[in-house]
């Protein structure tokens, strides 16, 4: 399932997710992670290619990424995805800080999914959930 924050988030809100998003995989021990710029990317050479990077680096790794030009937040993609995998061999939670100023989260853990629905809404965001995919059939929340 995904989940999207449904209103243009600013570069200051899209920064702040980073220390949540860290927390929320240290309590699940997913430590491991795989980043990769999307569009928008400052560098065509940096562009779609997976790099590994521990939790512990991940704020330093996001940080340098901002200062070298890789990526700007609401202006270009940032996939952060564990490389622990699920049932289906997908990876067990992935983000999305995206070019379009929202963040995606797609998980096939539910309570995961919910608990960060919370949050974004404890922040007054609205998002929208779906199933992802081409045929996206996406509902409202809360």
């Amino acid at each position: 399932m995904e989940i999207v924050t449904q209103a243009a988030l600013t570069p200051e809100e899209i920064r702040s997710e980073v220390d949540h998003i860290i927390a929320w995989l240290r309590e699940r021990r997913l430590t491991k992670l795989e980043t990769m710029y999307g569009v928008g990317c400052g560098s065509t050479a940096a562009e779609w290619l997976p790099a590994k990077v521990a939790l512990e680096e991940l704020a330093k790794f996001i940080a340098r990424s901002e200062r070298e030009g890789l990526f700007r937040p609401g202006r270009s993609d940032l996939w952060i995805m564990t490389q622990e995998r699920d049932v289906d061999n997908n990876p067990k939670v992935q983000f999305r800080l995206c070019h379009e100023a929202d963040i995606h989260v797609v998980s096939a853990d539910v309570e995961f999914l919910d608990m960060v629905k919370s949050h974004w809404l404890d922040n007054g965001w609205r998002g929208y959930q779906g199933t992802g995919g081409m045929s996206r059939e996406w509902t409202n929340f809360p």
